[in-house]
Order: C-alpha cells, then sequence, then structure tokens
C-alpha cells in the first residue's frame, strides 16, 4: 500500500461522536492534506452513532465506520456504554477502533475498549497540533489496516 498514492487505498470512514461538531473544523482541514482517502460523518450523541453503525432509518446507505473519533468526555458519557457495548455484541461488527481525545495526562482513566484497538491522543489546538494528530490516527489505521 503506497501512502502517497490516494487513487489505490482503501477510504477511511470516520465517525466523530461528541456533542460539538465545531471540534471537527481543525480535523476536516488536516485530513484534507492527509495522505489515506476519508469520509469523515458526525454524529452528536450514540442515537444517531448507532443509526449510522448499523445503518438504519435515513442512514440506510451510509457505510459503517473503520473508525470512531471522540473526545474523553463524550466516551465517558455516550460511547463506552451506549456504543461499544452495543457493537461488541454484534457479531457482524464486534470492533471499530477508537480514537480518545484527552485534554491532560493525568485525565487517562483504564480505558477498555472489548477485545478492540484503542488510541489516546491530547485533544489538538493549533493546526500544527491537527496535523499530528491526523498523522498519529494515519498510522493507527494502517497499522491495524495491516493485521486485520
Amino acid at each position: 500500500m503506497q501512502l502517497n498514492d490516494k487513487k489505490n487505498e482503501k477510504t477511511v470512514h470516520l465517525l466523530f461522536v461528541g456533542k460539538d461538531p465545531e471540534n471537527l473544523k481543525g480535523f476536516i482541514e488536516a485530513f484534507k492534506e492527509s495522505k489515506i482517502l476519508n469520509d469523515i460523518r458526525f454524529a452528536g450523541n450514540a442515537d444517531v452513532a448507532l443509526k449510522m453503525i448499523f445503518q438504519r432509518g435515513e442512514y440506510g446507505e451510509t457505510l459503517v465506520p473503520n473508525i470512531i473519533i471522540t473526545d474523553l468526555d463524550s466516551y465517558r458519557t455516550e460511547v463506552r456504554s451506549g456504543i461499544l457495548d452495543h457493537i461488541a455484541e454484534r457479531a457482524d461488527i464486534k470492533c471499530i477502533p477508537t480514537v480518545i481525545l484527552i485534554y491532560l495526562e493525568e485525565e487517562v482513566e483504564e480505558i477498555k475498549v472489548k477485545n478492540c484497538p484503542n488510541l489516546l491522543i491530547r485533544k489538538p489546538n493549533t493546526i500544527e497540533e491537527y496535523q499530528n494528530s491526523v498523522k498519529l490516527i494515519e498510522q493507527f489505521w494502517l497499522n491495524f489496516y495491516q493485521k486485520s
């Protein structure tokens, strides 16, 4: 797989789960310059995310995300029990790798995503930090993709 040839790569379908779509702007800009093809979707809560993941209702044509990205607050309130537990119960999906954005190193708790890889990265604030975060997500995805 060549990183610099977007035409030959598999598209990564990203699902951002969180309360504030403004948090996406920096990622959208950084992913535009990414070395992997990507499709970014946003879900403000667990109900919408589950509809997208399980292709229900108006999301019947939405592709299942390859990666979920969320902040630590949303992970604690929406993602862990509201989404990932439901995914783990489904034999057809079982696991979606999860990227969790943390604010301070001290906030890291024992995070277990049921038999599924996860990545903790510090929430970016500048364009350079967003670009570095996207590079980490790319490496995370490529590592997971090559093993599966």
